[in-house]
């Protein structure tokens, strides 16, 4: 054994003891081999989640579909069997046709948002979305989906993607160029 520190891998100092730390920066770049791990492919940013989204549209819009409907129906239905007020009928058919609206802005930004069209029909979608907040049914669902949407759509590499589909280009066409392929 030598009584040099610098053979000692263990001693502190700028000799060949660095050589031997592996959490030592590197400066030599490194080859991308074809099958280029995770870390290293464009960052993709929200684009993944656009698809997901667009699926909780799908689903919270038909279940709200279904709310807007027992709403007026059975408002109706219970109202005419009761007498009630006509003030009471009128408001809740004015409240069920709100959630119906919201219902069809949802499923009709998610057949476009699959085909990455019309950023702003799906923003306005997911905002107007947040009535059915109020229905108590669908309320965490709806938040929960109107946030994770708004801030998908407003990631730059999503917006991107709009715009390549606002100009025409076919879904798959976007999804190869946002991915680099």
């Amino acid at each position: 054994m030598s009584n040099n520190p610098s053979d000692d891998p263990a001693s502190a100092g700028d000799g060949p003891a660095d050589s031997f730390n592996p959490f030592a920066a590197t400066n030599t770049p490194q080859e991308v081999s074809p099958n280029v791990p995770l870390d290293h492919r464009p960052n993709l940013g929200m684009f993944s989640a656009v698809t997901v989204v667009c699926i909780l549209q799908f689903v919270l819009g038909g279940l709200e579909m279904l709310v807007a409907a027992a709403l007026a129906f059975g408002s109706v239905g219970s109202s005419l069997q009761s007498g009630a007020d006509i003030a009471a009928l009128i408001g809740m058919g004015v409240f069920s046709a709100v959630i119906g609206v919201s219902a069809v802005l949802r499923i009709v930004s998610g057949i476009f948002g699959l085909r990455y069209r019309r950023w702003g029909l799906m923003v306005g979608s997911l905002i107007y979305g947040f009535c059915s907040l109020f229905t108590c049914y669908c309320s965490l669902f709806s938040l929960v989906t109107g946030i994770l949407g708004l801030v998908v759509m407003f990631d730059g590499t999503v917006q991107q993607a709009f715009r390549l589909g606002a100009e025409g280009l076919d879904p798959n066409a976007i999804r190869s160029r946002i991915r680099g392929y």
